[in-house]
């Protein structure tokens, strides 16, 4: 059995769920293979299917997930290149087509990918990829690369707008009628009377593929956390583009986007011990349900009572005492939300479902860990 390192999870056409892991990463630049397990909402999932590897092997996969909750397949490989593996209608993966990097400044200076993430819109088949690369002579860039419709392949890389203090992590998101969002961390923003501190930056394609000028949100005291992503979600009915991050004091932050930006921070207070990661996800009756893990193996979350209403605190979400090493919760086509808690070492994935909206977490079979 093997470890897994990271996984992702996203809805299929047919109604089951898709969680897609990689074991523990090779030496010298080398990644693993991709896995991939089916699984109905509450049941035991397939045996692990071998999807292969994107290059030298996948050292990081996250899904890209439409409004539709379908999801095609990210990876980053032990070269820094980025990989595509495309869901089709019959939920079949195409199989790993290579995205690479973007053109080098020089022939002995390649850029790198650090930090990536992807988005989908509903219809037209349109995939985006975003990457933030840099070199070591060159500096620093965020970058695109784009499948307008199902039957193009994908274009070239192209440069977003430059933004010189951007400093991933990135995170991005898409609609069909208000385009794509990509925020991303900036550094040196400083609060009057402060030192230079990270914020954050956003940036938007328009329905018509224009692009808006960045825009620097209202910084923080002490900045945002360099390690943490920020997280999109839509709200109930997808009227409200949300947008949630850590600070690096611990203090999560919600902003929603309005007619002219940005809407002032409002805390959604310290989780009480250091957080990993955080996921957004709408349940069935339109309520936003935001998630994360501390440090000491306490999953947490804090519920949006009734669309864009006020915020439940911090409770616990009950589980077993297995060690968490990462998390992914997605709604199902059933209308209920599904956990997914990795556990380190060789123990596989918990998995636990919700009974009804507010209701408490049932936990249902697990996944095993990754074959040899």
């Amino acid at each position: 059995m093997s470890e897994i390192s990271a996984f992702t999870a996203s809805l299929g056409h047919n109604g089951r769920i898709d969680v897609v892991a990689i074991g523990a990463l090779g030496n010298d630049g080398n990644g693993t293979a991709v896995y991939l397990t089916r699984t109905a909402p509450g049941q035991p999932g397939s045996p692990w299917t071998d999807l292969g590897k994107p290059g030298v092997g996948a050292i990081g996969v996250q899904s890209i997930t439409g409004p539709d909750g379908y999801g095609h397949l990210l990876a980053r490989s032990g070269d820094y290149q980025l990989w595509v593996n495309v869901r089709e209608d019959n939920d079949d993966f195409y199989g790993w087509a290579e995205l690479g990097f973007p053109p080098p400044a020089a022939p002995d200076d390649p850029m790198v990918f650090g930090w990536m993430s992807g988005a989908t819109v509903g219809g037209y088949g349109t995939i985006d990829v975003v990457g933030f690369a840099d070199s070591s002579r060159n500096g620093t860039g965020m970058f695109i690369r784009s499948r307008l419709n199902a039957a193009d392949p994908f274009g070239d890389w192209i440069a977003l707008p430059e933004n010189d203090p951007a400093d991933g992590p990135i995170a991005c998101i898409a609609d069909d009628d208000r385009g794509l969002d990509i925020v991303t961390r900036v550094n040196n923003v400083s609060l009057p009377g402060e030192g230079p501190e990270s914020g954050l930056c956003h940036l938007r394609r328009l329905p018509d593929f224009t692009w808006t000028d960045w825009e620097l949100l209202e910084p923080v005291k002490g900045g945002f956390n360099q390690f943490i992503a920020p997280v999109l979600a839509y709200g109930g009915g997808g009227e409200d583009l949300n947008l949630f991050a850590v600070a690096a004091d611990n203090t999560v932050w919600h902003s929603v986007a309005i007619k002219d930006g940005w809407s002032e921070w409002l805390s959604l207070e310290d989780p009480g011990a250091p957080v990993t990661g955080l996921s957004a996800v709408v349940d069935s009756v339109g309520q936003l349900n935001l998630f994360a893990v501390r440090e000491d193996n306490v999953l947490i979350m804090r519920r949006q009572e009734g669309q864009a209403g006020a915020w439940w605190p911090w409770t616990d979400v009950p589980h077993s005492n297995d060690l968490i090493a990462s998390h992914a919760v997605i709604l199902d086509a059933d209308g209920g939300l599904n956990l997914f808690l990795a556990r380190p070492g060789n123990q596989g994935i918990d998995t636990f479902r919700q009974e009804g909206p507010g209701g408490a977490f049932a936990r249902g079979p697990s996944l095993p860990g990754l074959p040899l």
